[in-house]
């Protein structure tokens, strides 16, 4: 995963999952050959060439900082502020 193979800076898509508590973002459209663990709440996911397609981060409230630092450490320029994974709670009628 080098920088030169990264030169995608802009976010494609991105998606925030609140059941799951998890956020994708998209960088572009490639076959997904393998994932890289950057820690167990952010992974990676590349093409066989190593080009980064997309990340998920899992309780982003939490881990979306160190995931915006590595993205931005390596030429991604996103921008998410931690309001995008707040969620309002529904209300259960169930009683």
């Amino acid at each position: 995963m080098s920088a030169s193979h990264n030169t995608v800076t802009r976010v494609l898509s991105h998606h925030y999952d609140a059941e799951a508590d998890a956020f994708y973002v998209t960088f572009r459209k490639a076959p997904i050959a393998s994932q890289v663990t950057l820690s167990p709440e952010i992974i990676l996911d590349e093409t066989v060439d190593h080009t980064i397609v997309g990340m998920e981060v899992l309780y982003p409230r939490e881990n979306w900082p160190q995931a915006q630092k590595w993205l931005r450490q390596h030429g991604f320029l996103v921008d998410f502020p931690l309001s995008s994974f707040d969620v309002t709670p529904s209300n259960n009628t169930d009683q």
